[in-house]
């Protein structure tokens, strides 16, 4: 996420819709515009906003999909 990407502002609903069903999964967003949140983004290989990565059990998925939270709902819990 970047405060400063628009399409980032449109993501957002969405991705919160998607964190309020719930599950047995841990969601979090990370700020790419901070210096924390660039470090990470950096480590992630993130070019571009917004970007979603599902790390699973060591493994980390890139998600490609629609940025609807059915849709990225449906990817995580397959």
């Amino acid at each position: 996420y970047a405060d400063w990407c628009g399409h980032c502002h449109s993501f957002k609903p969405e991705w919160n819709a998607c964190v309020e069903k719930g599950g047995a999964h841990a969601w979090c967003a990370v700020d790419g515009g901070s210096d924390e949140g660039r470090a990470i983004a950096d480590r992630e290989g993130v070019r571009g906003f917004p970007t979603v990565h599902i790390h699973h059990r060591g493994s980390r998925l890139d998600y490609d999909g629609p940025r609807t939270a059915d849709a990225l709902y449906s990817f995580v819990h397959g």
